[in-house]
């Protein structure tokens, strides 16, 4: 099976990143030997490892309740906002 191409450029203007063409070819030979080591992991033979099961009764936190993220906090990297909203693209039309 072959790696898939992906092309860095494209997810790092999904992430916001500005990335120079050195930084393109690092992080592109990067992915590549993980996405080879994950291949290797592949073809390891699971076949014989028990299935893990859940427990009848999950170890769960007490309900309390706790102060929310300010305002501020929460729109500081947001791209555009506008009346403590964030703005996002009209994507239906």
């Amino acid at each position: 099976m072959s790696a898939p191409q992906i092309n860095i450029s494209d997810v790092a203007s999904l992430a916001r990143l500005t990335l120079t063409p050195e930084e393109t070819a690092k992080f592109s030979s990067q992915l590549a030997q993980v996405l080879a080591y994950m291949e290797t992991l592949g073809q390891i033979a699971t076949g014989d490892v028990p299935e893990v099961t859940p427990p009848a009764q999950p170890a769960l936190r007490k309900d309390v309740p706790s102060p929310g993220l300010p305002v501020e906090a929460a729109l500081a990297n947001a791209p555009a906002q506008a009346n403590h909203l964030i703005l996002v693209p009209k994507i239906v039309e």
